[in-house]
């Protein structure tokens, strides 16, 4: 759809943002939903039907299990995707703070905040943030968590943030199967019983549940989190190599730098 990606350079001051004490709790709940949606290569409207279902680690790297019911597919099924919890220093407190202020029964990370996002005395509401509202707030993220010009912010769309884990591994030259393999498949591909019901969807919302060993063993989930971990790992490098680059040429991602994709390590 030519929608940009959302740089490697912005998720990390957003993760930085996400943890400073002073960050106002409804824009850091935003700032959490985007790099949420960044890690998972997901779209924003799918932010927004969401169930947790649990944590499993594979290779020593946490990551959740959810699934979001995809409104763009014919059938409706819900999409299981993967969410890497390290950041890139390898904490996981962007997520830990981050969902903190969410309802535990909502099944959204967009939340509408009770008065002016960056007054300090607003809260999130127990209900989603209305879909065309969704872009100004990305937008206004950008702005005060990496101090990005306006002009520069508006170039990013819904979209964006679901490309950056792919263009990573485009520009790295990895597999085409591994870059489409990216953070979901169609929960056809799984055994049904990995669905949970309609009513327990319902009921628990974002509030995870006991991973059953059996799923987290499940080769189809232990590829895909190996295919994420090898994007996060190849953006940390990139991301150590441009300490040095400020001001608005930090967001013209130098995909051409990115380190290459190598079999031997990062498999087939």
């Amino acid at each position: 759809n030519g929608a940009i990606p959302l740089p490697p350079e912005a998720l990390q001051a957003l993760c930085s943002y996400i943890t400073a004490p002073s960050t106002p709790p409804v824009m850091r709940s935003w700032a959490h939903a985007l790099v949420f949606s960044a890690f998972s290569s997901l779209r924003q409207t799918n932010a927004q039907h969401i169930t947790f279902y649990g944590r499993i680690s594979v290779d020593n790297c946490d990551f959740l299990v959810s699934h979001h019911t995809d409104g763009k597919s014919r059938d409706k099924m819900p999409v299981v995707f993967l969410t890497p919890l390290q950041d890139f220093s390898g904490s996981q407190q962007w997520h830990l703070l981050g969902k903190a202020a969410l309802w535990p029964t909502a099944d959204f990370l967009w939340a509408a905040p009770s008065g002016d996002p960056l007054d300090p005395s607003s809260t999130l509401q127990n209900c989603p943030l209305a879909s065309e509202r969704i872009i100004a707030a990305l937008q206004l993220v950008l702005q005060h968590a990496c101090n990005m010009p306006p002009a520069i912010a508006k170039l990013y769309t819904q979209q964006s943030a679901r490309k950056t884990l792919v263009s990573a591994a485009q520009a790295a030259g990895c597999p085409w199967d591994q870059c489409i393999e990216l953070g979901h498949w169609s929960a056809r591909s799984l055994d049904s019983s990995f669905l949970m019901c309609e009513q327990a969807r319902h009921k628990r919302a974002l509030e995870c549940m006991p991973m059953p060993k059996r799923y987290s063993a499940n080769v189809r989930l232990c590829r895909v989190a190996r295919i994420i971990t090898n994007q996060m790992r190849r953006l940390t490098t990139y991301l150590a190599q441009r300490t040095h680059v400020h001001g608005p040429a930090r967001w013209d991602t130098a995909w051409d730098r990115m380190p290459a994709y190598c079999a031997a390590i990062e498999g087939t």
